[in-house]
């Protein structure tokens, strides 16, 4: 036979299963890092965007599908940036047609690198860039470049991307002269295989 429970314990369990409730919802809700869509991180058919944690200093980005949100690719970080930095830790710059893009990743306080990406069989496949990094200190006869060393994204124009360099190389009498550069790469698709890319040109702009 059951008897009731006096109404003082019975508040009191009562009390503490919810106390036990709110404590393990309120965990799991702090325990899901939540995210953030990337600067230009949505194809411009609005089938794709990259996503990355929104903390200060995220060592990840997603490629995924954005009307369910289901994962096709995750991409590492360099993650160095400094939390009080306000640049954003990554950028990326979508191919019109939503076939690739490229990622700018803030490699150290004032170092960006590019990678470009191409989303191939349902995934983000890294494709080997040129170094037109190398190519850019050639024209000013350098052989090593120090900080800054930024890459910034241009536009799209058709199957070229422009990429702005800056970066920091001595001259012939040894003094560090900070550089300003343009390097025009080319995507070009191959049928049923990964894409490759080109470096079209590097151009040294005078200050």
């Amino acid at each position: 036979m059951l008897y009731p429970l006096p109404m003082r314990l019975a508040r009191a369990l009562s009390a503490a299963l919810f106390l036990v409730s709110f404590v393990v919802f309120t965990g799991a809700v702090l325990g899901e890092e939540q995210e953030i869509v990337v600067e230009g991180g949505t194809s411009a058919d609005g089938r794709y965007e990259l996503r990355r944690p929104s903390s200060p200093t995220p060592d990840f980005v997603r490629l995924v599908e954005a009307r369910t949100g289901a994962e096709l690719s995750r991409m590492p970080l360099a993650r160095p940036r400094l939390p009080d930095s306000d640049a954003p830790p990554c950028v990326a710059v979508w191919h019109p047609a939503g076939q690739w893009f490229a990622l700018l990743d803030h490699e150290h306080r004032m170092s960006t690198s590019l990678a470009l990406y191409a989303v191939h069989q349902g995934k983000a496949v890294r494709l080997n860039v040129p170094d037109y990094v190398q190519n850019a200190l050639g024209r000013v006869d350098a052989t090593e470049a120090t900080l800054p060393c930024e890459s910034k994204a241009g536009l799209w124009n058709g199957d070229d991307l422009s990429v702005i360099l800056i970066f920091n190389a001595p001259n012939r009498e040894g003094k560090w002269v900070l550089h300003n550069a343009v390097a025009n790469l080319r995507v070009v698709p191959k049928e049923g295989k990964l894409p490759e890319v080109k470096l079209e040109g590097v151009k040294i702009i005078k200050p």
